[in-house]
């Protein structure tokens, strides 16, 4: 398949009795997106995440929903609207129901991780590349 031929998973999430939208996964673009307005507020949320260390027990997990909801709901709002491709309606999407937002978070998350073996597992791979990075970078200034 050719990457003029990709079409990123989409899937349906109902809104309530009459309407639905339709998210994908987030990318890299959408991640530095929420990243530049929403730093602080990822600060606490990785933090707790690296605590559970990526692995949530029902009590953990309770955790960092509550804390997504009251310490970023600017943050859930936006990347739903990134992942909703409506990156204009952030103010739409932090009017939604909380279990609404839930639901679409969660959708979400599942299709940004879930084909790659989860959040942790993509957290490595990000780790690996800047790992690499640092290691090209020491060894082109040792040579210089």
């Amino acid at each position: 398949m050719a990457l003029a031929d990709f079409t990123p998973d989409k899937v349906t999430v109902p809104l309530g009795k009459k309407a639905s939208v339709d998210v994908r996964g987030l990318g890299i673009q959408d991640f530095s997106q929420l990243m530049h307005v929403h730093l602080d507020d990822l600060g606490g949320l990785i933090e707790l995440y690296e605590k559970s260390g990526g692995n949530f027990t029902e009590a953990g997990l309770l955790q960092f929903v509550l804390r997504l909801v009251t310490d970023a709901p600017g943050l859930v709002a936006h990347a739903i609207a990134l992942a909703a491709d409506e990156p204009a309606l952030v103010d739409k999407a932090s009017s939604l129901p909380i279990p609404v937002q839930l639901k679409l978070v969660q959708t979400i998350g599942t299709l940004t991780f879930e084909d790659f073996g989860g959040a942790k597992k993509t957290m490595a791979m990000f780790e690996n590349l800047l790992a690499s990075a640092a290691l090209m970078s020491s060894t082109a200034a040792a040579n210089a």
